[in-house]
């Protein structure tokens, strides 16, 4: 099978194969009614070739299996149609991920199915995965600048502290909640002392899953809006510092871009923007959309329908890249 391309698009590199979610250049013009965008090919027998030596076998072997890997995804969807979105990330979001699973379980739509309101195992299991991602937010930050002033300041590291003992101590009930009391005035103390919108994101998101810890699901909602308007403009600004990611547009952009925000506070400092390449914008924003995506799922999770939409960055074939919201009708 090969990526058959329509009258006015670009050639693509021999043997391209889109990404999940990719979506042509919305300036191309639009493909023929009825189009097949994948035809067969068929493959003329191999010559016959020594057998490659030891050492380019390993590597071989690997490039075969990623193309097979590859052709058999897109064979798993329609022919005559563009990959449907996959939500899929490395590693390093799966702790992020987690967390939002954590919070689902608090949400409308999972106490109709269940049939059970969220009780002390949930509360624990949200403790915990808050607590857990302890290296994310160090590493996302660090992406970001170097100089993470959050990670070292006193009231964010001592709530991070009374949430640890506050799942230690979960078998004393009272003694675990005001340890959660106490975590959350220590998050409220750290707010304004972030020096940057990437450290005021996870503080305002700590402060919204310890408040839905303490069975207050109408301030988590109020927390998760912020900081899910102060992620969105910490992924405008890299976006912006990457240069070579085209961003459509939108109601929640626009929305996210008009809050206030004392000056001093910034995503990428001033002193460092000059230093800054595209490699490590692209890298940063890489990073930081797990945590971004992970919000936009755990404020949804929290009503009835979703209410913003989560963020996906995809790659053309030319080498550009599209960051578009996905998840929301309409």
């Amino acid at each position: 099978m090969r990526f058959n391309v329509p009258p006015g698009w670009p050639t693509p590199p021999e043997g391209w194969i889109p990404d999940p979610g990719w979506q042509p250049d919305n300036t191309w013009p639009p493909a023929p009614p009825g189009w097949q965008f994948w035809v067969d090919v068929p493959a003329p027998p191999p010559p016959p070739i020594p057998p490659p030596p030891p050492s380019a076998a390993g590597s071989k072997l690997d490039e075969q299996l990623l193309k097979v890997a590859q052709w058999a995804r897109q064979r798993t969807g329609k022919h005559d149609d563009l990959p449907a979105v996959a939500f899929s990330g490395p590693d390093p979001a799966a702790k992020w991920f987690g967390l939002a699973t954590s919070v689902a379980k608090f949400g409308p739509v999972h106490s109709a199915l269940s049939s059970a309101v969220p009780g002390g195992d949930q509360i624990l299991d949200l403790v915990k995965s808050l607590y857990a991602i302890e290296d994310e937010q160090s590493r996302v930050l660090h992406s970001i600048d170097t100089n993470v002033k959050l990670l070292k300041e006193g009231p964010y590291r001592a709530g991070r502290l009374l949430l640890s003992e506050a799942h230690r101590l979960a078998d004393h009930a009272k003694e675990s909640h005001r340890l959660l009391e106490t975590a959350k005035d220590r998050f409220y103390d750290a707010q304004p002392l972030a020096s940057s919108v990437q450290e005021r994101t996870l503080v305002e998101l700590h402060l919204a899953l310890v408040w839905l810890a303490l069975a207050r699901p109408d301030d988590a909602r109020y927390w998760l809006e912020q900081a899910y308007q102060s992620a969105r403009l910490v992924i405008d600004s890299l976006t912006q510092q990457a240069g070579d990611v085209k961003v459509l547009k939108s109601k929640w952009a626009t929305t996210a871009l008009s809050i206030y925000y004392p000056a001093g506070l910034f995503v990428v400092p001033l002193k460092l923007k000059r230093l800054w390449n595209a490699d490590r914008a692209n890298g940063a924003l890489t990073a930081f959309l797990p945590v971004a995506n992970s919000i936009a799922a755990c404020l949804n999770s929290l009503n009835l329908h979703p209410v913003v939409p989560a963020l996906q960055l995809t790659t053309n074939y030319d080498g550009s890249r599209l960051l578009r919201e996905v998840g929301l009708q309409g």
